[in-house]
């Protein structure tokens, strides 16, 4: 029998006008080793986050962008990453999230009972920021093997005014096929495709003799979290979740792949 009291539990603080959803989220969150405070109130939440310094705040409320403003030009709780619960997947509401100063997001509904993964995946994405400024990389070619031409064009158009060369397949055979020719610097990788999926096309990717050195980032939606979980086993470098973030998706890559290099020169 696992002995949740025994391991390091995770502090967090969660902020949620509605009572039972901070109470389900609580309970849901120490399952998964969460310590968890809770609190309707934006302003006492503040205030709990000076005191004890939690590793993450999780923002449920209707006026979002007013708490992450508050929490990130407070001194005392600006470094704490801030993640929000939307109901929304504009682009152009995302956006707004992260102008105020979010570090990341999870869309509604969700399965609560895999919040706690969720939210362990994007913790660690945050905490792996690189704090020193970065270098340029220069020019980057990146391969999107993708079935949804809707992603294509998303991804095209935020890259290619970043100084990106974009290249495209349909799907999963054409995808190794132009990754062996193209050789590039970045492969993105969808996980839901028909015929063969991600998780097929990165096995073979990464047993390639051309293609195994290649960086590969997996997309998918946070209900496939356990997909994530076995693309990092069969060799998978990072993972973008879906709706992807356009105007911020050019620096996020740059960073992903300077924080890559320096971890396999480190080696």
């Amino acid at each position: 029998m696992k002995k949740t009291d025994a391991i390091q539990r995770i502090p967090a603080l969660v902020i949620a006008h509605d009572e039972q959803i901070r109470e389900s989220i609580r309970f849901n969150l120490y399952l998964d080793g969460f310590e968890v405070e809770v609190t309707g109130d934006i302003e006492t939440g503040i205030e709990t986050e000076a005191k004890n310094k939690p590793s993450l705040i999780l923002i449920d409320t209707d006026d979002q962008i007013q708490a992450v403003k508050l929490i990130k030009t407070n001194p005392k709780t600006q470094n704490i990453p801030v993640i929000l619960l939307t109901e929304s997947s504009s682009m152009a509401d995302i956006d707004k999230l992260f102008d105020a100063g979010a570090d990341d997001y999870t869309t509604k509904p969700f399965n609560r009972s895999e919040l706690g993964k969720i939210l362990k995946f994007k913790l660690k994405k945050c905490q792996q920021k690189i704090s020193r400024p970065q270098q340029q990389l220069g020019k980057i070619s990146v391969l999107v093997i993708d079935d949804d031409t809707a992603i294509h064009e998303i991804i095209e158009k935020n890259l290619t005014r970043e100084v990106f060369d974009v290249h495209k397949a349909n799907d999963g055979q054409g995808g190794i096929e132009a990754a062996a020719s193209i050789k590039p610097d970045l492969i993105l990788l969808d996980i839901m495709m028909p015929g063969m999926n991600g998780l097929e096309v990165l096995s073979t990717l990464k047993h390639g003799q051309q293609t195994s050195d290649a960086p590969v980032f997996m997309m998918t939606a946070e209900k496939l979290i356990g997909d994530i979980e076995r693309a990092f086993e069969i060799g998978a470098d990072d993972y973008l979740l879906k709706p992807i973030h356009g105007p911020k998706l050019g620096s996020m890559l740059r960073e992903k792949l300077e924080k890559l290099k320096a971890g396999n020169a480190a080696r």
